[in-house]
């Protein structure tokens, strides 16, 4: 048989390959677009505390814009966007689970232009509702408990349980479990659980040492102490929570001093590192000393200048512990130096058996600031209102938010949050809730004051008992034009005063100011009006100066919600 080919059958094979080749090159285009350089790699997910993960990767940060994180339940389901981060941060952590919540991720950067393949798919799981939580309080005398009373008579090692007696039965009331660890034991008297990492006279780098070596030289014979024979100490209890209360015997005053307590968080980034598992440290700024008191009727003034050092360490304790946040430490930063101990030492009254150490009562006063810190890390959410559906939609008045709830129990309310791309979530408005309902509900909200732009939103649903989950993530394209930017000046400042302008408020409507620190502490809050326009435009000075750190300038009203970084240099 014959084959015979005309010149209209060559036509259109020519017209087929070039076609194939304007296809290929479209695809070879629309690879360059998506995948110009290697996604992130070696991203790992580590269990958290509470209902939270923690997604790490590494990338190359100095051609990367923006990393863009989405989550699904599924390896193979529908993948929805959770975040939008800074290019020079690698590292994620997503709170809001449930406990034993099994959730999947997937990263891939964007360089201004394109954006890069997505990493490997990588899974975790939050910790289940039951799991015991193991506690490492470390520190000096102040973790394991004072040995003298306030009348110079000795206490036996039974009864020395400092803030660790009160903690433990907090936490067993609230139904929190705990496995206390650590190589020391005192105060079984007081305490169930009597194990610590307490060692009294102990200076921050001999802590510091035993973390890396298991063992410290003795600063006044200089003979070697050997723990935990000769291997790092957090290899040997395996703390998923540690209490850090360390300085109270070597603090000078001096920036320096913080180099020690840096390589305490130094060992335990270390032990992270080669046990793949992620460790959070509450880290606490220390109680102050007793600088002057009366006994039998004479003044006495032992430590005036290392009280003053103490209030310096904490200081600079706050903006270091800042840095390493900011950099993915898992550190919480408490502060027992206003845990409201009556620093007085007398035989009659105060919380201070010696002007070093507090009494029990002051050691109890101690454990509300640790259990109030656990208490908030531990918690994880019931999900107890079923949310159907949750969509977002551009209109000429702002963007349309509406969700839908099949049922609901202990509803208290929703608090709409808002991401716009480089920067963090933020409480824009709380709707409230219908508390208790098996039919469905809708509600509605109008973000008129939303910025152009891409933006992203999702539904914090609070309960009455203040327990919380989040809604997945939406996306919409704002096509307003560009409004007023809020400012706060100076920022970074001095701490004496700021200045601020924010927008969107209504015509002459009062709005509550609050100034918190990184604790949730309150530090100021008054009240100013807005404009004729909806702009707040005031200026605060603050009685005393702030030490340097990053704060929160909450601003409320009946129409907006807004919240404002401060950082005190």
């Amino acid at each position: 048989m014959k084959l015979y080919f005309t010149p209209r059958y060559f036509l259109v094979l020519l017209l087929l390959l070039l076609n194939f080749s304007e296809t290929n090159a479209g695809n070879e285009l629309a690879l360059k677009e998506l995948s110009p350089e290697a996604a992130p790699i070696e991203v790992k997910v580590l269990t958290s505390v509470g209902g939270a993960l923690t997604i790490r990767w590494e990338g190359d940060n100095a051609g990367v814009e923006k990393y863009f994180i989405e989550t699904s339940t599924s390896a193979t389901g529908k993948f929805e966007s959770l975040a939008s981060i800074p290019g020079s941060q690698t590292f994620y952590r997503h709170t809001g689970l449930a406990a034993g919540q099994k959730m999947f991720y997937r990263i891939r950067s964007f360089d201004g232009e394109h954006y890069s393949a997505y990493s490997q798919v990588v899974s975790g799981t939050t910790r289940p509702a039951d799991y015991v939580y193991k506690i490492m309080p470390l520190g000096d005398s102040n973790t394991e408990g004072h040995s003298t009373t306030t009348d110079n008579k000795p206490v036996p090692v039974e009864h020395r349980a400092a803030y660790r007696s009160n903690l433990y039965n907090m936490l067993t009331k609230a139904e929190i479990k705990v496995d206390y660890v650590g190589s020391r034991k005192s105060g079984k008297e007081l305490v169930e659980d009597d194990d610590h990492a307490g060692f009294p006279g102990l200076r921050d780098n001999d802590i510091a040492n035993i973390l890396r070596d298991g063992s410290y030289s003795n600063y006044m014979d200089g003979n070697k102490r050997v723990i935990v024979s000769d291997r790092p100490y957090l290899e040997v209890y395996n703390p998923d929570i540690i209490l850090l209360h360390i300085g109270t015997n070597s603090v000078d005053g001096r920036e320096s001093g913080m180099n020690d307590l840096i390589d305490i968080l130094d060992q335990v980034d270390a032990y992270e590192e080669k046990s793949g598992k992620e460790v959070t440290v509450i880290l606490s700024k220390i109680i102050l000393r007793v600088a002057c008191y009366t006994d039998n009727g004479m003044n006495f003034c032992p430590y005036p200048d290392e009280n003053q050092a103490t209030i310096s360490y904490n200081n600079y304790m706050g903006s270091m512990a800042a840095r390493r946040i900011a950099a993915g430490d898992r550190l919480v930063l408490v502060d027992m130096a206003d845990a409201n101990i009556d620093y007085r030492y007398t035989a009659s009254g105060g919380d201070m058996a010696d002007p070093l150490h507090p009494t029990q009562a002051g050691y109890d006063k101690m454990s509300n600031v640790w259990f109030n810190a656990l208490a908030t890390e531990l918690a994880f959410n019931t999900l107890p209102v079923e949310l159907v559906s949750f969509n977002a939609k551009y209109s000429s008045k702002g963007v349309e938010l509406t969700w839908k709830t099949a049922s609901e129990k202990d509803n208290s309310h929703f608090v709409v949050q808002r991401l716009q791309e480089g920067e963090q979530f933020e409480d824009v408005a709380e709707v409230a809730g219908t508390g208790n309902s098996s039919i469905s509900k809708v509600y509605t909200y109008l973000d008129e004051t939303a910025p152009s732009g891409t933006l992203y939103y999702r539904l914090k649903q609070v309960d009455f008992d203040g327990k919380f989950s989040m809604s997945k993530v939406v996306a919409v394209e704002n096509k307003q034009a560009t409004k007023q930017a809020d400012f706060v000046f100076p920022n970074p400042g001095e701490g004496r005063s700021i200045s601020l302008e924010v927008h969107g408020f209504s015509k002459e409507e009062p709005v509550n100011l609050l100034l918190t620190d990184g604790t949730g502490r309150k530090l100021n809050s008054t009240t100013a009006k807005a404009d004729g326009t909806g702009t707040l435009a005031t200026q605060l000075d603050f009685a005393q100066q702030l030490p340097p750190g990053l704060y929160l300038l909450n601003l409320s009203s009946q129409s907006k919600n807004r919240s404002l970084k401060v950082i005190v240099r």
